[in-house]
């Protein structure tokens, strides 16, 4: 994720780099639905958090976006990536289990 610059990752290709798993969300939480997905790329599983857009503006969390990503903590998952469409920004994100 770069800072100040454009968002990262909006592309299709880059979105088809990550592939939902079958089965139901891993939870709903306030601000979107959260699912397990593979990073076919490196082959390993992250999580997807959706959140609905609204009346939100992307340049408003550019910056948070930018510092969360930077977080490097074992008890919070990184943060990736994101990517926009009309409708939604996801979150790429750390997989944990909840035994991690």
């Amino acid at each position: 994720i770069k800072h100040g610059g454009k968002h990262s990752g909006s592309s299709q290709k880059n979105k088809k780099r990550y592939k939902v798993c079958d089965g139901p969300p891993l939870g709903n939480i306030g601000c979107g639905i959260l699912y397990q997905a593979t990073d076919m790329k490196k082959n390993n599983s992250v999580m997807i958090l959706q959140t609905p857009l609204k009346d939100m503006k992307i340049e408003i969390y550019q910056d948070e976006l930018y510092l969360y990503s930077r977080i490097k903590n074992q008890n919070i998952s990184r943060l990736y990536n994101y990517f926009l469409d009309s409708n939604s920004m996801s979150l790429i994100l750390e997989y944990f289990s909840e035994t991690t």
